[in-house]
């Protein structure tokens, strides 16, 4: 278990130093951060000035909200995606402008994806609000789990194929099946890094919370630097993680590695619950 998590902390680590080096990677989750805070503003503020908000009003500004972050999301995903592949291929910056202009030739897959992960959503919880006690946590949990690693490649599938959320899901775990095969077990990646930088943040705020009626100044200055250190740690993980899954894919899928990854470091972080089933990669 300790090897796996040293191989996991390696690829974390090689992912994030790589990130740093063109530090403004992490500039894109905090523009479509704002950008989905500014919708949630826009979309449920003027609710609370309606005397008599009918359920119907409510949820579809919860359907319609869960597609448009989920649209810029994608999108600032997808630019983010590609100003790193020219950088980690070319050794060359591109600026965000550029990026997203990169990115609007995928807008329509994104679009395409971006209502379809919304119905899916939207059943799921449906589903969910039918059933009571532990079932409903249960079959969330189960339906999540299987959701998430259905989509692992989604975007990177996007990206290299322009295809649409059918094909991408198909294409996603094709990826999973082709290369680690149908026992895979998943793929130890830990970046505690990040960890330890959202969670001295929650605390932060917690403890800034509960001095706020008595020291005013000091417990919301807390606050603030409590939320901005967990939003940085969040922020941190979401750019490492996903570069990671395309790094991988590119990895399985073309037999490309950027500096500072070794097909060791990536099969070893790769499980399979069959252990006689040697990873390769595509070279």
């Amino acid at each position: 278990m300790f090897e796996n998590l040293r191989n996991g902390w390696k690829l974390g680590s090689a992912t994030r130093k790589l990130i740093f080096t063109d530090k403004g990677l992490l500039l894109y989750p905090i523009i479509g951060g704002i950008l989905g805070l500014l919708l949630a503003i826009a979309l449920f503020l003027p609710l609370f000035f309606v005397t008599s908000t009918s359920s119907i009003a409510i949820l579809a500004a919860v359907i319609i909200f869960g597609f448009l972050s989920t649209f810029i999301s994608i999108y600032f995903l997808v630019a983010l995606l590609i100003a790193f592949r020219h950088y980690s291929t070319t050794k060359k910056k591109i600026s965000m402008a550029d990026a997203l202009s990169n990115a609007s030739q995928y807008w329509v897959q994104i679009l395409e994806w971006a209502i379809f992960y919304t119905i899916i959503l939207t059943i799921m919880r449906a589903i969910e609000s039918r059933i009571q006690g532990i079932g409903r946590i249960l079959v969330g949990a189960i339906g999540s789990i299987a959701l998430s690693l259905a989509i692992m490649f989604v975007v990177p599938s996007i990206i290299d194929n322009k295809t649409g959320p059918i094909k991408s899901i198909e294409n996603s775990i094709k990826v999973i099946t082709k290369n680690f095969g149908s026992t895979f077990g998943g793929i130890i990646y830990s970046d505690l890094y990040a960890m330890l930088l959202i969670i001295p943040g929650v605390l932060l705020f917690v403890v800034g919370l509960a001095v706020l009626t008595a020291y005013t100044i000091p417990g919301a200055v807390m606050m603030v630097l409590g939320i901005a250190i967990a939003v940085f740690g969040t922020m941190l993980n979401y750019v490492t993680s996903n570069t990671f899954l395309f790094i991988l894919y590119n990895y399985v899928e073309k037999g490309s590695l950027p500096k500072g990854f070794t097909k060791d470091m990536m099969n070893n972080a790769i499980r399979k619950k069959n252990k006689n089933k040697v990873f390769s990669g595509a070279l």
